[in-house]
């Protein structure tokens, strides 16, 4: 359960409960249940994980969504033949446990700096640029001096959207999206629906991106856990490891 600002937060491969009987599980992909890579094409997908994604999900009772900035599409290409409830796109896609798909239409906005952001990537060798159809990632990790300049460039063409777009910041990349994109939102609009309505929530993630979830999960009397190492300030209560310890838990979780 959330643990008080003023309390110690704690680490290690046991923060994640073994039964997850009662709770609501949103889980970051990548940093999270992938490792990263050094673009979002080149990720392995564990062989074992689509099939320990399925069988969580069974044991809490379907209540587990993925929470992502990648597209629907690709979630369900990377961890084919399974599929869940997803919040795409930090939010801007929404697949619900029925098996309803949302998308929220992009604002134009996004459509006029395509090209603007295009061009700047091509400034830099290496800067790669994906584009998720509602929003659009730069990613410098090749490039780390080319972070300030990318992060600028992005944050002017939010500033000028008209209060449409905001910028999103995470590991060596920087995103424009719909200002009413999130992923605390994301898993506000899952709490209101069954099965995951009434559980108590838990939320694990790894990057900035994540904050507004834990956030949330918090706000709900939950359990948040950040990958990696207590590195800056963060809303999560608790640490695991990185991605094997995520993956660890997930096979081990008990039928109970």
């Amino acid at each position: 359960m959330h643990i008080a600002s003023n309390q110690r937060k704690l680490s290690g491969s046991n923060v994640l409960p073994m039964s997850v009987a009662g709770y609501a599980l949103f889980l970051d992909v990548d940093g999270t249940l992938i490792d990263i890579a050094a673009s979002p094409d080149s990720v392995i997908i564990p062989e074992s994980l689509a099939g320990d994604l399925r069988l969580a999900s069974v044991k809490a009772g379907g209540a587990l969504a993925l929470v992502s900035g990648r597209t629907i599409e690709t979630l369900d290409r990377l961890l084919d033949p399974e599929t869940f409830p997803v919040a795409g796109l930090h939010g801007g896609e929404f697949r619900e446990p029925g098996g309803v798909a949302v998308q929220l239409p992009s604002p134009p906005a996004l459509a006029t700096n395509r090209p603007l952001i295009i061009q700047l990537a091509e400034r830099f060798s290496g800067v790669h640029v994906e584009d998720k159809g509602r929003a659009i990632a730069v990613h410098y990790r090749a490039v780390p001096s080319a972070a300030g300049e990318v992060e600028l460039a992005v944050e002017e063409m939010a500033a000028r959207s008209g209060g449409t777009l905001a910028t999103q910041k995470g590991k060596m990349v920087i995103e424009l999206k719909p200002i009413d994109a999130g992923k605390g939102g994301a898993v506000t609009r899952f709490m209101s629906m069954p099965p995951f309505a009434g559980r108590s929530p838990i939320a694990v993630g790894d990057d900035i991106t994540d904050e507004e979830m834990f956030k949330v999960v918090n706000a709900f009397g939950g359990l948040s856990v950040r990958v990696g190492t207590p590195d800056r300030p963060s809303e999560a209560d608790q640490y695991i490891e990185n991605p094997q310890a995520v993956r660890n838990w997930l096979a081990s979780i008990e039928s109970r």
